[in-house]
Formats: C-alpha cells, sequence, structure tokens
C-alpha cells in the first residue's frame, strides 16, 4: 500500500462521481490486480478470484459517494473484497481446491532458478494457507500479505483486538506446523 499514489485515486474518485467514465476506468484499471491477488490469496480459485474482483468494483461504482479519500479508498477495496469471499466462504461451506493451473501456466515461463524456487514456495505457502479455516486464512492475509494493522483489521472485521491477534497467532502456527521447512522463515506475530 505505501507505493499508491492516493492523491491520483483521490482526484479519480472525484471525476468517476461527476460521471466520468474515464476516470472510473482509470481507477479500477490502477486496482485490478490487488483486488484479484487478495481475493485469489483467500480463496485459492483464479475464476472465484476474478468474480469476487469483480463483484468488488461493481460495489465501488455504486458506492463511489462514500468514498473521502484514496486511502479511503483502498481500505473500502480490501474490506469489500475480504467480505465478498467471506459470504462465499459461507454459503459454500466446502473445501476449496487449490487452483494448480495457475502455477502451471506461470511455471512455464522463462525463468531462473532463483526465481522458480521463489515460485515454489509461494505455491507450496498458498497451498498451505488454503489448509487453514477461512477464519485463520482471512486474519493471516491480512496482516502478512495486505499488511493491515491491528486496528484496520479489527475494523474491517468488526472483531476485537485480542481476537484479532489470537486468530493471526494460530494462523501463523498452524502453517509452521504445515509447512516445516520454512520454519523461521515466516512472519512474526
Amino acid at each position: 500500500m505505501h507505493d499508491i499514489d492516493f492523491s491520483i485515486d483521490r482526484r479519480l474518485v472525484e471525476l468517476a462521481r461527476e460521471g466520468d467514465g474515464g476516470a472510473a476506468h482509470e481507477l479500477i484499471e490502477r486496482h485490478q490486480e490487488r483486488v484479484y491477488r487478495l481475493a485469489y490469496r483467500l480463496t485459492g480459485q483464479a475464476d472465484t478470484a476474478a468474480d469476487i474482483a469483480q463483484d468488488t468494483f461493481l460495489r465501488l461504482l455504486q458506492n463511489l459517494a462514500s468514498i473521502n479519500d484514496g486511502q479511503a479508498l483502498i481500505r473500502w477495496l480490501t474490506r469489500t473484497a475480504t467480505n465478498i469471499a467471506r459470504d462465499r466462504w459461507r454459503s459454500r461451506r466446502d473445501t476449496v481446491e487449490f487452483d494448480e493451473a495457475l502455477y502451471d501456466d506461470d511455471m512455464a515461463r522463462d525463468i531462473t532458478d532463483d526465481a522458480a524456487a521463489s515460485a515454489q514456495m509461494g505455491e507450496r505457502i498458498q497451498r498451505g494457507l488454503m489448509e487453514l479455516p477461512h477464519r485463520y486464512r482471512e486474519a493471516f492475509i491480512l496482516r502478512h500479505v495486505e499488511d493491515l494493522t491491528h486496528e484496520e483489521m479489527c475494523a474491517q472485521l468488526g472483531l476485537s483486538l485480542s481476537v484479532v491477534k489470537v486468530r493471526i497467532h494460530r494462523a501463523c502456527r498452524m502453517l509452521r506446523a504445515l509447512l516445516p521447512e520454512y520454519e523461521g522463515d515466516g512472519p512474526d506475530v
């Protein structure tokens, strides 16, 4: 979130609110990859992540009036995509399968040995995340991938600080148990 120019987002939101379709399109283009990555990490499925991203941006266009500035936009997108993913998970309540085809295509590219090792580690971590119960996966991703503070997570998830901290701690502990080969490489709680 540190590399985003919030002043550009604020201006695009203002223009989109006034009916500028080009500004709305540019706003979506600027954040499409971020929202898709979050949705993919939460669901482990490319098609579902694409649907969640699309739903998130449809809701954005319907709710532009509630966005005050560029930072609020990022928080709103993260919260909305997370909520849509959670709603889908609750309605399904079944096992989420890891989408191997996405990594197979990526791995087919001409990449260096270091990049291949990194991609394999990323694939293994994503598989581990998919084995976590949804509430722990969500907590881990919001804290260690999306880099939300504990307070932001409390507001977004509607949970107390102690519950948020417990979920992050348990998610890290579960991941360490699932991925013993990365012991010591993971995030600190």
